[in-house]
């Protein structure tokens, strides 16, 4: 239940899932089961672990089940895991106000979830794959911030969902003076991307972005700000 969920990690607490060798390595949620993250859950790997394999946890692929997850603390991932991606997580994980899920790593991506505006995808890490951000039916997430000092391509296309809203703030606060592209997304027959920032858009330090590239004539990107 909500008040003796299966998987509880208090505030000031941490539970770290990590693999040493190239398997997966999964906490699963049975149907109905909860989840209660207060403080952090830390997942990692060594080296060896590669592709599918790692740390990574999993909810029922069914909805209509009473599957929830809620997390007002931080989840992160390091490099050598696997990023979960459940079908029905917008049902079931829930990311309240204050909470962060932190890809500490090269790639991977976020959850499909329910985000509250005041939680955070926190972005570091990247050097040469910027990491999915998915949304579900409901293409909405919370505050968004990119601040990977290590960047290595000179022109690094970040493919952000179309339609893509962030109810919070929207920080790129360093690309290694490399030129991020927001929209590098695309085809000859669909090319025409909107994006809303409800709260501010920050770019800061020695940080390079691009709204989109010139790689089709016939692109249009409509990227609103509300805030400043």
């Amino acid at each position: 239940s909500l008040v003796s969920p299966a998987l509880r990690i208090n505030s000031g607490s941490r539970l770290e899932d990590s693999c040493d060798t190239n398997i997966p390595f999964v906490i699963s949620f049975n149907s109905d089961a909860k989840g209660l993250i207060d403080g952090t859950w830390y997942f990692a790997g060594r080296s060896t672990v590669l592709g599918a394999n790692g740390a990574t946890f999993s909810l029922p692929g069914l909805t209509g089940l009473t599957n929830r997850l809620d997390v007002n603390g931080t989840i992160q991932f390091r490099n050598n895991t696997l990023c979960p991606n459940p079908s029905t997580g917008q049902d079931y994980i829930f990311f309240n106000s204050g909470s962060t899920y932190w890809l500490d790593r090269n790639g991977g991506n976020s959850p499909r979830a329910t985000w509250n505006a005041a939680s955070t995808i926190r972005v570091t890490g990247v050097t040469s794959s910027n990491p999915s951000i998915n949304v579900g039916t409901i293409p909405e997430i919370g505050n968004l911030i990119f601040d990977c000092a290590a960047v290595v391509p000179g022109i690094s296309g970040w493919s952000l969902s179309n339609n893509l809203v962030i109810k919070g703030n929207f920080q790129i606060l360093n690309t290694n003076n490399r030129t991020l592209i927001l929209s590098s997304n695309g085809s000859v027959t669909v090319n025409n991307f909107n994006y809303t920032v409800n709260g501010n858009f920050d770019i800061s330090g020695n940080s390079r972005v691009a709204i989109a590239n010139a790689s089709n004539a016939n692109k249009v990107v409509d990227f609103q700000v509300l805030g400043n």
